[in-house]
């Protein structure tokens, strides 16, 4: 009876173990959702002083929003915004140089439309025109994490690390972060294209092209 009750422990023994090295949902997950790429929003900004003695703006201001449309078309998304000062006694010449600064970033050849306007409240303190737009970061997964690789060996499975250095340089070389979020349309197909390349594949190459037989 002793014998056979040790039997059948053992073959439970046996049973569970199997049970616990046998894949389940977790094991079925791909690379890009065991090592996710977090996106986020961020604001860039630059500050423009409001300074009453100036009748525009200066030239190093000026080159500061060229700069900053640079980045802007390359990284930013939304419209530019441009907030003004108020709630001070110089409200008025807030508002004249935030109009000075859609001014010049219209004239770097940012389109009015691009643009829009708000307004903070400030007190008393030194104002300055907020210039800022939002662009998309990418951070890319923490690796290097061994723990429980033992036992994926024994289920047959990818380390733990499997796919994560690949993510990361993903997360690294996007070009614009906002594409891992959702999808991008496509352009329009360039028809002309593909029709002068396959004329151009079509004709004779090498010594044939012009020569007549004899």
């Amino acid at each position: 009876m002793n014998k056979q009750f040790f039997c059948l422990a053992t073959l439970g023994l046996v049973l569970s173990g199997c049970g616990a090295l046998s894949n389940t949902e977790n094991d079925a997950l791909t690379v890009a959702e065991r090592h996710p790429i977090t996106v986020d929003q961020q604001t860039v900004s630059i500050s423009v002083p409001v300074d009453p003695t100036l009748s525009g703006l200066s030239r190093q201001t000026v080159g500061q929003l060229d700069n900053f449309l640079t980045v802007y078309r390359t990284k930013g998304h939304g419209p530019v915004t441009v907030t003004a000062p108020s709630g001070t006694s110089r409200d008025l010449d807030g508002q004249e140089t935030a109009a000075n600064v859609r001014q010049a970033l219209n004239a770097l050849g940012l389109d009015y439309a691009q643009m829009q306007g708000a307004s903070y409240r400030t007190g008393e303190r030194p104002a300055a025109v907020i210039v800022s737009f939002t662009r998309y970061v990418a951070s890319g997964p923490v690796c290097g994490i061994f723990t429980g690789d033992t036992m994926r060996r024994y289920k047959n499975l990818p380390s733990n690390n499997y796919g994560c250095a690949d993510q990361q340089n993903l997360a690294a070389m996007v070009s614009d972060p906002r594409d891992l979020t959702s999808m991008q349309q496509a352009a329009p197909a360039n028809a002309a294209g593909v029709v002068t390349a396959i004329e151009l594949g079509a004709l004779p190459t090498g010594g044939d092209l012009g020569e007549s037989e004899e």
